[in-house]
């Protein structure tokens, strides 16, 4: 079960190359655990105004391709370089345009920024808006960039047109989050987003390390606390939340008003950030990019070299786009998937 805190509420104010080498492809299958919990409380400022969705109306009908790996499968290309540390992809199609993030680690005492960058398919990659000190990155129904921000410890909207900068949620239970790394958003408006203390810095760890839930009506609740929790991403039909945790990725089945309940372990396989193809298909981020069938079962790596996150762009959202170490990479697959 989870456990519900208050609403939020307030305002806000390159180079390149080639690529890795090749992949793999195989067969497997998934594992059950354990169940959900959380303590209640508060979340933190934010606005109120349209709902936050990037998953609505993505994906053409079926019947799609039996795999999506090409064969043979291809080599990832590099479109831009020369960044700090490459994160959080999202593909915003009212715009034809892919945003990631770029931020620099720091030492146990520094507090850890970036900025986000834009790659407009066939241009340069600059940067978009500078310090945000963002991490994984959405898309929002409003046309808005929701974004884990470890830099100011919220889950903060940043408008195209002005960049304006407004936190969706700031704390949990009235106390500040850790630094927030992940976020995914269900067509109902709902903001799933992860929490762990990777970029903490030397900042106090006021609140456990966790998944979070926001509902439309603006409320917080705790999911469940997990070790490490990371990448998370919704299936195509919304019936299933999916994060990753240290060497293990955990799924959730929502109901229709997109509350989570049994959590279980899914695949026994670490993973940074994570996407989903209109199959169903779950892509897992790490040493190259590996997947897998609805049913936990293995497909392939995509072997991209150092890889983060990944998102599904292009005018028939065929383009996986993958960030990982100083790069933005990206190879076309058989079948089109989500954009962030």
């Amino acid at each position: 079960m989870t456990s519900t805190g208050g609403t939020t509420s307030g305002t806000g104010g390159v180079g390149t190359g080639g690529g890795g080498t090749g992949g793999t492809s195989s067969g497997g299958s998934n594992s059950g655990g354990s169940g959900v919990g959380g303590g209640g409380g508060s979340g933190g400022g934010g606005s109120g105004g349209a709902p936050l969705s990037s998953r609505a109306n993505v994906c053409p009908p079926g019947p799609y391709a039996a795999s999506p790996l090409p064969t043979p499968i291809p080599t990832p290309t590099q479109i831009c370089g020369g960044f700090r540390f490459t994160e959080g992809p999202a593909w915003f199609s009212s715009q034809r345009v892919l945003f990631f993030s770029n931020f620099r680690h720091g030492d146990a005492t520094t507090t850890f920024n970036g900025d986000i960058v834009r790659y407009v398919p066939g241009g340069a990659c600059d940067v978009f808006i500078p310090n945000t000190g963002s991490n994984g990155l959405a898309v929002g129904a409003d046309g808005r960039i929701v974004a884990a921000v470890h830099l100011t410890q919220t889950v903060t909207a940043f408008d195209l047109a002005s960049k304006q900068a407004t936190v969706i949620v700031g704390d949990y239970m009235n106390k500040k989050l850790s630094s927030p790394n992940d976020v995914t958003v269900h067509s109902n408006g709902t903001i799933y987003f992860t929490d762990p203390a990777w970029e903490l810095g030397a900042r106090p760890e006021l609140l456990p390390q966790a998944i979070y839930r926001r509902d439309p009506t603006g409320t917080v609740s705790l999911i469940e606390v997990l070790s490490r929790p990371n990448g998370i991403t919704l299936s195509p039909d919304e019936k299933r939340l999916y994060v990753s945790n240290v060497g293990s990725v955990r799924v959730y089945d929502l109901d229709a008003a997109g509350t989570p309940s049994n959590g279980r372990s899914f695949v026994a396989a670490g993973s940074d950030g994570m996407g989903v193809d209109c199959a169903g298909n779950l892509y897992l981020t790490g040493n190259g990019v590996r997947i897998y069938t609805p049913l936990g079962q293995p497909i392939g790596t995509i072997n991209s070299g150092s890889a983060t996150n990944v998102a599904f762009g292009g005018e028939d959202r065929k383009i996986l786009y993958i960030t990982g170490g100083t790069q933005l990479k990206a190879v076309t697959l058989n079948i089109p998937g989500y954009p962030d």
